[in-house]
């Protein structure tokens, strides 16, 4: 599992094999996420475009592989300020003109660090995508999260601005964790295949959803050929008066068509209430109507 903390000025570009955490405002890393091409991206092509604008002007910075077939094999490239801790040895970039590379094997803790974070900041999950921060840990649960259940309505759209690919958050005291209560379906996801999906709990749905939190969740598989629908793609919690449902930074987004009114798109942890004759399509196919669940 992947975290960020919510603090610092530096930028973190995450790809399913790559994490560059930079001293880069999130508009220059933004294009160099461009530059690079999610999809095609590799340890040289991201120190190419780094170099990109000279050696004069590179930026502190921290860049991590996972070596493809080799598990647990990392490579790593630094400069400046920036450190990586591999299973708790420390290597730091100072000091150096370019950068300074190196290679560990059965690596089953990382963290990349520009600045410290306080030891109270929340951390959120990262799948792939850019957030703005200063450290990123990989490999072990963080210290403090945050639950969605106690956290008021200013902190949540703060929390979703700063989270493309939002997950999840649970309370930061494990004591204090709120348990999920399992209950009766009271809204369905009528889909145009025939599969009905009941609401009641938090469902997490996508092509291979996995839970988000400790506590369980409901999980459904959405058949998806052309990989339209993304893994983890959107989490859906039943509400009185309809269905809550969060974009958990998909790829596509998720296309939400209220009954009488016009189409949005969310994305990026953005959400919305799904009423009765409302309908969502998650791609490939993946069209299903909101309706009220019956119950004998």
């Amino acid at each position: 599992m992947l975290t960020y903390a919510v603090h610092g000025q530096g930028s973190a570009l995450v790809t399913e094999r790559l994490i560059l955490l930079a001293d880069v405002p999130l508009d220059e890393a933004s294009e160099l996420w461009s530059s690079v091409r999610e999809y095609d991206a590799s340890f040289e092509s991201v120190l190419s475009a780094l170099a990109g604008r000279g050696i004069g002007q590179l930026r502190d910075f921290a860049l991590l592989e996972f070596v493809p077939g080799a598990q647990g094999a990392v490579s790593t490239a630094l400069r400046g300020r920036a450190t990586i801790e591999l299973d708790g040895d420390t290597y730091s970039g100072e000091g150096v003109t370019t950068w300074s590379e190196a290679s560990a094997d059965r690596v089953t803790c990382v963290t990349l660090r520009l600045d410290e974070a306080p030891r109270d900041t929340p951390s959120l999950p990262l799948n792939r995508g850019v957030v703005q921060t200063s450290e990123l840990v990989w490999g072990h649960e963080p210290l403090e999260q945050f639950s969605l259940t106690n956290t008021s309505e200013t902190d949540r759209s703060a929390l979703f601005r700063n989270a493309p690919a939002l997950r999840a958050m649970t309370e930061t005291n494990p004591e204090e964790q709120t348990i999920v209560r399992r209950t009766v379906p009271q809204w369905m996801l009528r889909f145009s295949s025939g599969k009905v999906v009941g609401i009641g709990d938090r469902v997490v749905i996508g092509r291979r959803p996995t839970p988000i939190v400790d506590n369980g969740e409901k999980l459904e598989t959405l058949l998806s050929p052309q990989r339209e629908v993304s893994a983890n793609h959107a989490v859906l919690r039943g509400l009185e008066d309809g269905v809550e449902i969060i974009d958990l930074g998909s790829k596509n987004g998720t296309v939400v068509q209220p009954e009488g009114s016009e189409i949005a798109l969310l994305r990026g942890g953005s959400s919305t209430v799904l009423r009765a004759g409302d309908t969502v399509d998650f791609g490939d196919g993946n069209v299903a109507e909101c309706v009220r669940a019956s119950h004998p």
